[in-house]
């Protein structure tokens, strides 16, 4: 099977004629050996200012038997599926020094996040390059190729660990307080952005970039070296029983951070 479709590098070819385009990457599974024919393509746009939706709505006219255009709920991006093949394509739209400036912040100037620290790395320097007008991705590519930086493995610990049960605006004190109220949307939220900062702090102790929020289970289980003791069996089990009664949430989720606590004593990583 062809990681490219033709339909693929004559949408591509289009976008590379307009002439604020620099370049385009391609990203998500169509860049890994675990693709197959259904596998979405994850493309990125990066030019110099914005480019017209009018240019954008004859490329979805011309490739897509369906698209929606203009859609800014993270970035701006146009989702479309192909003629032909049906398979779905989503386009964002970036300017190369947005995603400079935004890689200066995470690897040079090791700044963590609430979670998901390093995905923008990841998302760019895995990518592949489809169109490079004068090798301003690739040598983008290549500046924040580089090792993973103690320091922000370090600041990736320290600013998510405590969020879990730690301080008062803790994960586990807010899910607390909405189990009082009954309510489970709040529970549910809490729960989330727990485990978004937990896997932020396995993928920055193992010095792996985050992939983002999906199969982390698996690619913890096959491709991470440190993992807290029984991390699978644990997470299942809360996710299994999260709204049986009987059910206690915030001894599991302080179990779960505790067998976190034990490894990053045992690395070093807090006293």
């Amino acid at each position: 099977m062809n990681k490219y479709d033709g339909i693929l590098l004559e949408l591509v070819d289009d976008f590379s004629k307009y002439e604020s385009v620099d370049g385009v990457l391609l990203s998500g599974s169509r860049t890994t050996p675990d693709f197959d024919k259904d596998s979405d393509y994850d493309l990125y746009i990066y030019s110099k200012g914005e480019i017209p939706l009018d240019f954008r709505k004859k490329i979805a006219d011309k490739y897509f038997n369906y698209a929606e255009l203009d859609n800014t709920t993270w970035e701006r991006e146009d989702q479309g599926f192909f003629r032909g093949n049906g398979v779905q394509v989503d386009i964002v739209y970036r300017d190369v020094e947005f995603i400079e400036r935004v890689l200066e912040e995470i690897v040079i100037k090791c700044t963590a996040s609430t979670g998901y620290s390093t995905c923008f790395w990841a998302n760019f320097i895995k990518s592949d390059i489809l169109y490079d007008r004068d090798g301003k991705l690739e040598n983008l590519q290549k500046k924040f190729d580089i090792e993973y930086p103690e320091e922000l493995r370090k600041n990736i610990v320290s600013k998510n660990f405590p969020l879990l049960n730690k301080i008062i605006p803790a994960y586990t004190n807010q899910i607390e307080k909405a189990l009082k109220r009954n309510d489970i949307l709040s529970v549910n939220h809490r729960i989330s952005a727990f485990f978004e900062s937990y896997f932020d702090i396995i993928f920055a102790i193992n010095m792996k970039l985050h992939p983002g929020e999906k199969k982390l289970l698996k690619i913890t289980k096959e491709q991470l070296d440190h993992t807290p003791e029984n991390m699978e069996t644990d997470i299942r089990e809360l996710f299994e029983n999260l709204y049986k009664r009987e059910f206690d949430i915030v001894d599991k989720l302080n179990v779960i951070t505790g067998r976190l606590e034990s490894l990053l004593k045992e690395l070093n990583l807090i006293f």
